[in-house]
C-alpha cells in the first residue's frame, strides 16, 4: 500500500512592503506602483487633465466674454465695488424744489443787510428782510420741515430693511439700470453661477474617483489581489464618492476662502472696476487650478500676491497631504478629527513628509508650471503636472501607511497585511 505524504501547505504570502523610513524608499516604491499598473494611472491623470482644462477655458471663456460685449464692459465700469453708500436721495423721492427769492420791495440799505442763510438739502435761500416791511409765512418752513422730515424717514427705513437693498446701493451707485443693462447684469450672474456650479461639481467628482481609485489599486497591489481594471474604477470611484465628498467640500471651502482674503487683500484697493471684476473671477477659480492674476500697473501686488499664494498653498497641501486617506479609512470622524489624525500622522515621519511636499510643490506648483511653460509650452505642462499629481497622490498614501505602520509599532500593535485587508473591508 502506497502512503502518500500530504502536499505540504503553501507558503504564506509574503508581507506587504509598508515599512519606509526615508523619502527615496517611499519614492522608490511609488515609481515601482506606477509603473506596474500605468493604465489606471495614465486614466486618473487624463481625467484631472480634464478637469484642469475645463478650469482654464472656462476662466478664460468669462474673461473674453466681458471684453468681447461693450455693453457688460461699460457696466462693470460703473459698478462700485468699494464701499456701501445710501446718503443719496432714492429716485423715488425727488428733491425738494428751490422756493423762489422774495420780491426785493426797497433798495438794500447798509443797516439792513443780510440774515443767516436757510440751507435746505445743500441748497442756500438768501432771506434779505427789511424790518417791518417784508416777513415769511410759517408755512414755508412748516412745508420744507416736512420735506426734511420725509427724506429723514425714508433713510431710516432704508437702513432698516433687507440687506438686498443696501446691496443694491453698494453695487449700484449714482446710475439707474436701464433694461439693456439690467439684462446684461442678469445674464452674467446667470453665466458665473452656472460655470462656477458646474466646476465645483466637477471638482468633487473628479478627485473622490481619483484618490479612491487610488486608493483601491495601491492596496490591491499590496495584498497582491487582482482586480479588473473596469473593476477598479467602478469601486474605487463609489468608494470616494461614499467616504470623500464632504472632505473634498471643505478643503475647497477653506482654499476658497484663503484666495477671496489674499485677493482683497493685495488687489482691493484697483479703482477700476472692470480690472477689480476680472481679478476677483481669477480669485474665485484659485482653488482649482492655478490661474493667479498678473494685473498690468499693480505688478508688485500681482508678485507678492503669487509668493504668498506659494507659501499658504505649501502649509495647507502639507496639513491635507494624508487626510484623504484619513477619511477614507474611518468615515466616522468629523472633518477636525481628520485633520487631527492627518497631522499626527505627519509629525510621526516628518522630515520625509516635509521633502515630499517640497517636491511636490515645485513640480506641481506656480515654479514648476512657470518653467515647464517657458520651455515645452502649456499642453505638455498641463499633461505633466496632471501626471505628477497623481504620482504624488500615490507617494502619499505609501507614506500614510508608513507613518500607520510606525505609530503602530511605537504602542506595540502591527499593521501588516491584515490591517490592509481590513482596510478593504471597511472601504467596501
Amino acid at each position: 500500500m502506497n502512503h502518500r505524504n500530504p502536499p505540504p501547505p503553501p507558503p504564506p504570502p509574503p508581507p506587504p512592503i509598508i515599512r519606509h523610513t526615508s523619502t527615496t524608499q517611499i519614492l522608490k516604491q511609488t515609481t515601482s506602483l506606477f509603473f506596474s499598473h500605468p493604465l489606471t494611472f495614465v486614466f486618473l491623470s487624463s481625467l484631472l487633465l480634464t478637469f484642469r482644462s475645463n478650469v482654464h477655458s472656462a476662466s478664460h471663456y468669462l474673461s473674453s466674454l466681458i471684453d468681447r460685449d461693450p455693453s457688460l464692459k461699460s457696466l462693470l465700469s460703473r459698478l462700485d465695488f468699494s464701499s456701501p453708500s445710501i446718503s443719496t436721495p432714492p429716485p423715488s423721492l425727488p428733491p425738494p424744489t428751490p422756493l423762489p427769492p422774495p420780491p426785493r420791495l426797497s433798495p438794500p440799505l447798509p443797516q439792513y443787510g443780510f440774515s443767516n442763510s436757510i440751507v435746505d438739502n445743500g441748497i442756500s435761500f438768501p432771506k434779505i428782510v427789511k424790518p417791518g416791511a417784508v416777513g415769511f409765512k410759517p408755512e414755508v418752513r412748516k412745508n420744507v420741515t416736512l420735506v426734511e422730515e420725509e427724506e429723514r424717514k425714508f433713510v431710516e427705513s432704508r437702513l432698516d430693511d433687507s440687506n438686498a437693498v443696501v446691496d443694491l446701493d453698494f453695487l449700484i451707485k449714482g446710475f439707474e439700470l436701464g433694461h439693456r443693462d439690467a439684462t446684461s447684469l442678469f445674464f452674467l450672474a446667470g453665466v458665473l453661477s452656472a460655470t462656477y456650479a458646474y466646476v465645483v461639481l466637477a471638482f468633487i467628482v473628479t478627485y473622490t474617483w481619483v484618490n479612491g481609485i487610488i486608493f483601491l489599486r495601491v492596496v490591491d497591489h499590496l495584498l497582491g489581489n487582482y482586480r479588473s481594471f473596469l473593476r477598479t474604477v467602478w469601486n474605487g470611484s463609489n468608494i470616494g464618492l461614499r467616504r470623500l465628498s464632504g472632505f473634498i467640500l471643505m478643503k475647497w471651502a477653506v482654499r476658497d476662502a484663503l484666495a477671496q482674503l489674499m485677493g482683497i487683500f493685495f488687489f482691493g484697493e484697483i479703482e477700476d472696476q472692470f480690472v477689480f471684476f476680472k481679478v476677483f473671477l481669477r480669485m474665485k477659480f484659485m482653488p482649482f487650478a492655478n490661474v493667479a492674476p498678473w494685473v498690468i500697473g499693480h505688478e508688485w501686488e500681482s508678485a507678492g500676491f503669487i509668493v504668498v499664494w506659494f507659501l499658504s498653498d505649501l502649509m495647507l497641501g502639507f496639513v491635507f497631504a494624508v487626510d484623504s486617506w484619513v477619511a477614507i479609512v474611518d468615515a466616522r470622524r468629523g472633518g477636525r478629527e481628520i485633520v487631527k489624525e492627518g497631522c499626527h500622522m505627519l509629525v510621526a515621519m516628518f522630515c520625509p513628509a516635509f521633502e515630499i511636499r517640497w517636491l511636490e510643490a515645485i513640480t506641481c506648483g506656480s515654479v514648476g508650471r512657470w518653467v515647464l511653460r517657458r520651455i515645452f509650452g502649456d499642453v505638455f505642462t498641463l499633461v505633466f503636472q496632471s501626471l505628477m499629481e497623481v504620482y504624488f497622490m500615490v507617494a502619499w498614501l505609501v507614506f500614510y501607511f508608513a507613518a500607520r505602520h510606525k505609530d503602530d509599532a511605537a504602542i506595540g500593535r502591527p499593521f501588516g497585511r491584515r490591517e490592509l485587508e481590513g482596510l478593504l473591508e471597511v472601504a467596501r
